[in-house]
């Protein structure tokens, strides 16, 4: 990368991180809100007596495994789209940005980790707040755990200098391999 990608790359990965922080945060806090409910307003009691299996903790069990599995596979399938794009010079610049802002392909790769970044979160946000809305509806505590497990994919994800820079140079060189063998859906050429 050239000193100007340098340049680029500290603040776009400062707004990956407050994009991120922002994300689990909310999760989090909804997560206090339901604690504070069922254990201090609620002494550990449901909103509503269960009968029988508590279906929405099943559900929200669900949604957990699926939006986990989706938030690697999404932004995967994503990525290898937009290098194909790249690749063949059919990528679109978002609206209301400057195409001279997008001339490099580090531009464009930036970009794209982003997006991926923003989809990545939101498939395990969604079932996150499930899984606390659950608790806050059937008082399960083996849920508190399970909310867990998308909070910590989260914190996986959490980009880093490093880690964005890795994923650049790896993207960069898939980029190359692409455009040297001109293989690309024939959509795209």
């Amino acid at each position: 990368m050239s000193e100007m990608d340098d340049r680029v790359l500290a603040p776009r990965v400062r707004i990956m991180q407050i994009i991120a922080c922002a994300l689990i945060t909310g999760v989090v806090v909804f997560l206090g809100f339901a604690c504070y409910q069922v254990f201090v307003q609620r002494q550990g009691q449901p909103m509503a007596p269960i009968d029988g299996l508590p279906m929405i903790s099943v559900v929200a069990v669900a949604m957990v495994a699926a939006g986990v599995v989706a938030s690697f596979v999404a932004p995967t399938v994503m990525t290898r789209g937009a290098l194909q794009k790249i690749a063949a010079g059919t990528f679109q610049i978002p609206q209301r940005i400057d195409p001279k802002d997008m001339a490099t392909d580090f531009a464009k790769l930036l970009a794209v980790k982003q997006t991926t970044l923003i989809v990545g979160l939101a498939l395990l946000e969604g079932p996150a707040f499930m899984r606390c809305i659950a608790f806050f509806l059937e008082a399960q505590a083996l849920t508190l755990l399970i909310v867990a497990v998308p909070i910590v994919a989260m914190l996986l994800r959490f980009p880093t200098e490093g880690g964005v820079r890795n994923w650049l140079y790896e993207q960069t060189n898939q980029l190359q391999q692409l455009r040297q063998s001109g293989q690309w859906p024939s959509e795209l050429r």
